[in-house]
């Protein structure tokens, strides 16, 4: 193993991998840590050295995890979007222009909610009609299609803290009293 950090970086899930490691007669060993737990050398403290290894592993997770809230609630106050893996349906990739056949679709999406329709029943109609989805297939799943109903980008807006942030480049696709009657 090069580095004791790519095994675990929770304290609490040292000592099962170490008894599973022993269990099957395995050891630890890394180069880059220094570390071996078949040394017997009374000396070599490597129980105590790993413990060490992984509670500087956990405080590092613990940093970055922070430094990527503090970078999202930044973003949301500049009002920018939280960028995602894979263009948002309705949006083009920059977020800053309207796929409009994409918009109708959620348009109809919306209105059939709003007249009492089952999202899970738009969702298999949609696919009935093979209308592909952000990713080209033609399978739409319901609870999908609810979360991008709900999501505050339909209005132009991200929420962030429960607070609606006007994000000025990116247009609506829903008119935001029918995206408020979807949410209620």
């Amino acid at each position: 193993m090069l580095n004791i950090d790519r095994l675990t970086r929770r304290k609490h899930q040292v000592l099962p991998v170490l008894n599973a490691l022993e269990e099957m007669g395995g050891r630890l060993f890394s180069l880059e840590d220094e570390l071996d737990t078949a040394d017997d050398n009374p000396d070599s403290n490597t129980e105590l050295r790993l413990h060490e290894l992984v509670a500087r592993a956990e405080r590092e997770a613990r940093r970055t995890s922070e430094r990527m809230r503090l970078m999202a609630r930044h973003r949301a106050r500049r009002g920018l979007h939280q960028n995602g893996s894979r263009r948002p349906y309705g949006h083009t990739a920059d977020w800053r222009s309207l796929v409009p056949h994409e918009a109708e679709v959620l348009n109809e999406a919306a209105r059939r909610v709003v007249a009492g329709e089952a999202v899970f029943t738009i969702a298999r109609d949609f696919t009935a009609r093979a209308i592909p989805t952000a990713t080209g297939k033609t399978t739409w799943q319901h609870d999908v299609l609810r979360q991008m109903l709900l999501n505050a980008r339909m209005v132009g807006k991200r929420e962030y803290d429960d607070a609606l942030i006007d994000v000025d480049y990116m247009p609506a696709i829903l008119p935001e009293d029918l995206w408020q009657r979807v949410r209620d």
